[in-house]
């Protein structure tokens, strides 16, 4: 049986949405893990949206530092 040209690229694309889910979750975690090591509040509520006494200089920061695996998977894979 022949396989359709479709048919071989989707393991391709669904490896690199894969590695993007991943790469959100690693971040995600090692932001948490980072404010339970240095003792701070976690700024995350417990679905992963923002706390009311977040202020807005630390969503941008965090908001930028959740995007590197995009910004990996954009510009590299």
């Amino acid at each position: 049986m022949a396989m359709g040209s479709q048919e071989l690229i989707k393991p391709k694309i669904m490896s690199k949405v894969m590695l993007l889910i991943i790469g959100y979750a690693i971040v995600f975690i090692s932001v948490i893990v980072y404010y339970r090591i240095k003792n701070l509040r976690n700024p995350f509520t417990k679905w992963g949206g923002w706390k009311s006494d977040v202020k807005m200089n630390e969503k941008i920061i965090l908001a930028f530092i959740l995007q590197i695996p995009l910004f990996i998977y954009l510009f590299t894979l």
